[in-house]
């Protein structure tokens, strides 16, 4: 069974990239492009993975990395953070929110897939 990846980001063509990119990896992928349709998407389809932004509308990635994982049904799922924001209290601040990655934009794919098998790896 395909895991299933869920971005979040309001950055439609980055977001359609690398949803291109993990598709071709083998991996299930949805989009979501705010933070609220994020949540409800989660909900929906229950992702291995989430990777998510932070600058976002509605909900921002912190917020809505807390809100996640304050939930039991995805206080186990893991989510990356993936965003232009590099500051070492943007980074504090995603482990505080129990964030369990933090990728920084623009990234290679080789740092993407690196993080994508150590979080959701392929089953066979």
């Amino acid at each position: 069974m395909k895991k299933k990846i869920l971005i979040i980001d309001d950055e439609r063509d980055f977001s359609n990239a690398i949803k291109d990119h993990l598709e071709f990896q083998g991996y299930t992928v949805a989009l979501a492009f705010d933070g609220q349709a994020g949540h409800d998407t989660a909900v929906k389809i229950r992702p291995d993975l989430i990777l998510m932004d932070i600058m976002m509308p509605k909900i921002n990635g912190f917020r809505l990395c807390r809100l996640l994982k304050s939930n039991k049904v995805f206080k186990n799922t893991p989510i990356v953070m993936l965003t232009a924001r590099n500051h070492h209290t943007d980074i504090e601040q995603g482990r505080e929110v129990d964030a369990d990655g933090y990728l920084v934009k623009p990234l290679s794919k080789k740092l993407l897939m690196k993080a994508v098998q150590k979080h959701a790896p392929h089953t066979g």
